[in-house]
């Protein structure tokens, strides 16, 4: 199986993550300008939470769940909570 290589600083973590699983869920908004993610044999949930604390996942998981089930490689799905109403 030939593994696609990336020449970004994240290009080590993706090529391993291919081997290993079929989804990557990340907060690193900028993944998808750095990388060519469609050529890579699994798919990315990209999260925006306000802050990396496990609090501020919680409103997400269904989404996650669900995106995590319906990526398909290659592929990039976002789940983001939408803005607070004021």
């Amino acid at each position: 199986m030939e593994i696609e290589q990336c020449g970004s600083p994240d290009g080590p973590l993706l090529t391993f993550a291919q081997e290993r699983f079929d989804v990557f869920v990340t907060i690193d908004r900028n993944l998808e300008d750095e990388n060519n993610l469609r050529k890579f044999k699994l798919g990315f949930v990209i999260v925006r939470v306000v802050n990396n604390e496990i609090a501020s996942y919680q409103p997400l998981f269904a989404k996650l769940k669900e995106a995590a089930q319906k990526v398909r490689a290659g592929e990039v799905v976002y789940a983001v909570i939408p803005p607070a109403r004021t």
